[in-house]
């Protein structure tokens, strides 16, 4: 059984908002630390429900059955490549910003912002 797009998409979303948020309310605390304990937990729930968003992808591009294995580990590679890429390209700033007192707080509501608009956009357009 695969979920539709119209649950998963705002639930990816949702994940987002999410995470924007509690990193708020983690910052907020007096141990910040503390109030992370369980993201190990949340970042397992939000991986299914993004491999979901993947699947969709992957079925999209209507691989054959044979294909299908080397697809997936090719995407997966490639997805995980692009994220490493990413992070050692803005890991120096993120270096700098992190003396900013300010940068952590701004970030996570700007993620927060974003995943909102994100959720609102496909709960109003994904069919």
């Amino acid at each position: 059984m695969v979920p539709p797009a119209r649950i998963v998409e705002p639930l990816i979303a949702a994940s987002i908002l999410f995470v924007g948020l509690e990193n708020l309310w983690a910052l907020r605390r007096r141990d910040p630390a503390a109030a992370l304990r369980h993201r190990w937990m949340l970042t397992f729930a939000f991986g299914l429900v993004h491999g979901f968003g993947f699947a969709a992808v992957l079925r999209q591009l209507q691989l054959p059955r044979a294909a299908l294995a080397t697809g997936l580990v090719s995407f997966n590679l490639g997805v995980e490549c692009g994220q490493v890429c990413i992070v050692l390209i803005a890991l120096p700033l993120l270096r700098a910003l992190l003396r900013a007192r300010a940068f952590a707080p701004v970030a996570s509501v700007c993620v927060a912002v974003l995943g909102g608009a994100w959720l609102v956009s496909r709960l109003l357009f994904v069919r």
